[in-house]
């Protein structure tokens, strides 16, 4: 499983800016070594090259400064051609939609849907799109460390329901796809499987090992915590807790995505560094009951917060 990924455009976040926050990994592989790490350990997470899709290189990093984020084609060439260069037989698309998504409307989501699968499909990949909603946070994790280490505890079996749902659904289709299961209900159980009895986390322990990554730091929950910067003693914390007694609506993605932009989370230019340890966890999931002082999300922070802003 090959994957070509970028970085984070407007208030999203990038694969390979999560990737790089653990210490020594590599993104930048030439295409001959993700063919010898593909079919040495069976998978790569990596970035464009000069010599990889060089050209969407280029237009990616244009595509936040002229505004042209949201733009069916662009998306859909941006993303079909990564996946026709990784060679891939078989492809499932997570295609989202929702306050926080490039598509808001799910009608907009399905023409992107769509467009992505004929694309594909007419390069010879077999190719299913699946929509999921982001008008609320998948998973508690916002920010670059702070998702890394929700999906390390995800590849244990131990990750947020919401997220490991969508892992098995998907990777059940994709397996059902190529082959490998009957169907997607066995294909997903054959993923269920593999994040409880740990060789899901095996696998990516390897490929951070093979692209020049510090397993050390998956040795113990501290050493995670520590390698991923969320240690710092200049990483600040601050708990937003409810007004009153009552129960959770709604929780507002893309007002919790902003926020964690305006402490350094992602980029509002493309030359923007971002602080990778910066972000939020949150502490309830939609339909949860709160009393009056009870924390509903933890903010990683590194300069006062006026209260006036958090209010």
């Amino acid at each position: 499983v090959p994957m070509i990924s970028g970085r984070g455009l407007g208030h999203t976040g990038g694969t390979l800016d999560k990737l790089e926050s653990i210490p020594g990994l590599s993104v930048e592989l030439t295409a001959d070594e993700i063919r010898q790490q593909v079919e040495r350990i069976g998978v790569a997470m990596v970035g464009q090259t000069d010599a990889l899709v060089p050209a969407d290189r280029r237009m990616y990093a244009l595509r936040d400064a002229t505004g042209t984020v949201a733009s069916v084609p662009l998306i859909a060439s941006s993303i079909i051609s990564k996946k026709a260069a990784e060679g891939l037989s078989a492809l499932v698309l997570d295609v989202k939609f929702g306050e926080a998504a490039f598509m808001v409307e799910r009608a907009d989501a399905t023409g992107l849907a769509r467009s992505m699968i004929d694309a594909a499909n007419g390069m010879g990949i077999t190719t299913k799109a699946v929509l999921t909603t982001m008008d609320q946070p998948l998973g508690c994790a916002i920010g670059n460390s702070l998702e890394v280490l929700e999906s390390v505890e995800a590849l244990c079996g131990n990750g947020p329901e919401d997220l490991e749902e969508l892992v098995c659904v998907q990777g059940g289709l994709l397996l059902e796809a190529t082959g490998l299961a009957v169907d997607m209900q066995t294909g997903a159980l054959m993923i269920h499987d593999s994040l409880q009895d740990g060789s899901a986390f095996g696998r990516f322990r390897e490929m951070v090992e093979a692209q020049g990554g510090g397993t050390s730091i998956f040795d113990s929950d501290a050493s995670l915590m520590r390698g991923l910067g969320l240690m710092d003693p200049e990483l600040l914390t601050t708990e937003l807790c409810a007004s009153a007694n009552g129960w959770v609506e709604d929780i507002d993605a893309m007002a919790l995505a902003e926020a964690c932009l305006e402490i350094g989370a992602g980029r509002k230019q493309l030359d923007d560094e971002i602080d990778r340890a910066v972000g939020a966890i949150l502490e309830v999931q939609v339909g949860d009951q709160l009393e009056k002082g009870e924390p509903w999300v933890v903010l990683y922070h590194r300069d006062e917060i006026p209260r006036a802003r958090l209010e």
